[in-house]
């Protein structure tokens, strides 16, 4: 009897051990699994992984569903701005930037920069292909270092993506035309009518637009 108890005890000993290891390695997981999943999360624009680009693109065009395709349809009668990028610069910068007719993709950049002359084709077909939805506006930070010190530039290529002065969002590295057009026609939403302008303001391109002849402040009614 004392054997077959000591047999039984030696097998249970076992399974606890098998147990506790197992349990172990499935806390162990979780909390690798967990900190990879923060990291990713923290560093979604940068991860420069194979297949990144393509997945970042599929999610953003689901992101961006029936709202996307309805700015990209209804953008058909918008005005053309622009096809080409445009060089930024202190005495132009802020009057591209803060255009509400159409988006600005302002890309820091330099020569000597490799990521940025590959990404300078892709910002070309952007501008010739969407030219009624967003500016490019190229910003060489050895020769505006007054505007990338102003936009905390730290590494480049580094792109920001503006509206009426303020940014909808920031992209450093490489990325592919197709995510960089799905960004575009996502964000295009936002944009007033073509032709708009506020009355007795300034248009897009900051130039003072003339009000109605009829106005006249409240509560005034005119002569007869």
């Amino acid at each position: 009897m004392s054997q077959e108890a000591s047999e039984g005890e030696k097998k249970s000993g076992g399974c606890l051990k098998v147990l506790g290891v197992m349990l172990i390695l499935g806390l162990v997981g979780t909390v690798v699994a967990g900190a990879v999943g923060t990291y990713i999360y923290l560093n979604w624009e940068d991860l420069d992984w194979p297949g990144m680009d393509e997945l970042r693109a599929q999610i953003e065009a689901a992101e961006g569903g029936e709202g996307a395709a309805g700015a990209d349809a209804g953008a058909v009668q918008r005005p053309v701005v622009t096809t080409t990028p445009k060089q930024g610069t202190s005495s132009n910068f802020a009057q591209w930037t803060r255009r509400e007719d159409v988006l600005i993709l302002v890309d820091y950049y330099a020569d000597w920069c490799p990521p940025c002359k590959q990404l300078a084709p892709q910002l070309e077909a952007l501008a010739r292909n969407h030219g009624d939805k967003v500016v490019v506006v190229k910003v060489n930070i050895d020769e505006e270092r007054d505007l990338a010190m102003k936009a905390g530039v730290q590494s480049i290529p580094d792109m920001r993506l503006l509206h009426g002065g303020k940014q909808l969002k920031q992209i450093i590295g490489y990325r592919p035309a197709a995510q960089l057009e799905q960004m575009v026609v996502k964000h295009a939403a936002i944009l007033p009518p073509p032709g708009a302008a506020p009355e007795g303001g300034t248009a897009g391109d900051g130039t003072i637009q003339k009000m109605k002849g009829e106005w006249l402040p409240p509560g005034v009614t005119p002569l007869k």
